[in-house]
């Protein structure tokens, strides 16, 4: 009896072995390694991964567009380790996120995942020049892959218009339908499958008559001397001699075509302009055209006009950066020291690229900006240089947020007596801090009556992880005389993205 039983248990062994045998799983099922993302073009995208699973029915794919739901894109065969996607609308979203994974039946195992910033780069470096004397030859640098092809834009009244596109990697365009006597200006943007990158910056050309006419303009025509004016030749024919006489005293200033002069001293200057081609002569003469102001006490007059776009040393002003942080940028725009560490910039939302159009100065076309540190606070100060004050004067200038999105722009007013350093300044403007709106340019003065003698202001921006402090039009002077203004500044030439 007893070797009934021990070969009955004998055989259950056996039959319990063969049962497990026959259900223990053909796969083995691991997450897939070294999963990488690629953007081909404009609308592909490939991956690529380690196939770490054996006996997997297959791999499959799935794909999040911002942040939007996940959708199956792909389901593969076993041993996969490719996958190339092709995105529609891909210009609608910002980011792409995928996931893969293999799977048995309805096992799979655990995700890798991947994201990448989907990017369609706008073309750059547009530059419009003469092309056989009466069309206008475009060229810029392709920065995309994978466009269907370019349009090109022009303008030479109220708006730009359509004139013309050309194919996928051209990177020239020639205007044969440009009317002599006029200035046109250009932009281009690279195009896919109905979606379309930024702008260009804009580049302009003048068309000349063949008839020899003297023209020019100024830019400014008014200011506090010593004014700086930049003049450019608009004459038409095909002018081989400039000659400019800008103080109406018979004395040519200059032979060249676009030159710049210094007026020193006030008063009503008329200017004049003769050109010569090989036959004809022909003068433009603008009476009273520039007019310098004089300013009181003659302490010191700085219009900005000649500092270049995106300065971030600009003397005589002094300019401390005591937070060393880079900054935010703007997304798709890109300007000369961009992201760099920065206390204030010589900003021109114009000369970006592409510009800026929902950014522009109090006056002229440029100011200073002060753009949020990467790693906030801000701690940065623009400070003038050394004054003279009476006790009779006020400080006025004019401030903006760029967006209320993240916060306003904070900052703080001071004075020091001593020397230009941020430690020797009084902060005069109210606790804890100011703040500028986003919806308007606003005003914002401080009294500085309590002050004689030499001194230095200070504008300190504190802001806290907002976007940029935009400020224009600052003036030092009587506010019961503001036709004898001590001190005008006025930012006229002027990411990290959010």
């Amino acid at each position: 009896m007893k070797k009934v039983i021990f070969v009955l248990a004998i055989i259950a062994a056996l039959i319990m072995s063969c049962s497990e045998e026959s259900t223990s799983p053909s796969y083995q099922l691991h997450t897939p390694t070294n999963l990488q993302l690629q953007q081909l073009d404009v609308m592909r995208f490939q991956l690529n991964w380690i196939d770490e699973s054996s006996g997997e029915e297959g791999y499959r794919i799935e794909r999040r567009l911002d942040s939007l739901n996940t959708t199956m894109v792909a389901i593969l065969p076993e041993d996969s380790n490719t996958y190339t996607d092709t995105l529609n609308d891909r210009n609608t979203y910002e980011t792409v996120t995928y996931y893969v994974y293999s799977y048995y039946s309805e096992i799979e195992s655990d995700q890798a995942t991947v994201s990448e910033t989907i990017d369609f780069p706008a073309p750059t470096n547009l530059s419009a020049e003469l092309y056989e004397n009466d069309k206008v030859k475009l060229t810029w640098q392709d920065n995309s892959n994978g466009e269907e092809g370019f349009k090109i834009e022009r303008k030479h009244a109220d708006e730009f218009i359509y004139t013309g596109n050309v194919a996928a990697d051209v990177t020239t365009f020639i205007d044969s339908n440009a009317t002599a006597g006029f200035m046109y200006y250009y932009r281009v943007y690279a195009y896919a499958y109905g979606n379309n990158t930024n702008y260009t910056n804009i580049d302009s050309i003048y068309i000349y008559d063949d008839e020899l006419h003297a023209d020019f303009s100024a830019n400014p025509t008014n200011g506090y001397a010593p004014l700086l004016v930049q003049f450019t030749d608009q004459s038409s024919g095909n002018v081989t001699n400039w000659q400019w006489d800008f103080e109406d005293d018979g004395v040519i200033d200059s032979y060249e075509q676009n030159p710049t002069f210094t007026y020193p001293t006030p008063g009503f200057y008329s200017v004049s302009l003769t050109v010569e081609d090989s036959t004809d002569i022909d003068n433009e003469t603008k009476l009273n055209y520039i007019t310098v102001n004089q300013e009181s006490g003659n302490v010191l007059t700085d219009q900005f006009e000649s500092y270049t776009d995106f300065s971030i040393n600009f003397s005589p002003w002094t300019l401390v950066d005591l937070d060393g942080s880079e900054t935010y940028g703007i997304q798709n725009v890109s300007w000369t020291n961009v992201y760099d560490p920065q206390a204030f910039i010589i900003f021109n939302p114009d000369a970006t690229s592409p510009a800026l159009v929902n950014a522009p100065a109090y006056s002229g076309n440029k100011y200073a900006a002060c753009f949020s540190a990467t790693t906030p606070p801000n701690n940065d100060w623009i400070i003038t240089p050394e004054i003279e004050l009476t006790g009779e004067e006020d400080l006025i200038f004019m401030a903006k947020s760029y967006t209320a999105d993240y916060g306003l722009e904070r900052f703080e007013v001071g004075i020091s007596t001593t020397n230009p350093a941020p430690g020797e300044f009084t902060i005069i403007s109210a606790p804890p801090y100011e703040e500028a709106p986003a919806d308007a340019w606003t005003e914002f003065s401080y009294g500085l009556q309590d002050y004689t003698g030499s001194a230095y202001i200070g504008i300190h921006c504190i802001s806290n992880d907002a976007w940029f402090l935009m400020i224009d039009d600052i003036v030092i002077g009587n506010p019961h005389d503001r036709e004898n203004e001590i001190l005008k500044i006025d930012f006229e030439s002027g990411n990290y993205s959010r």
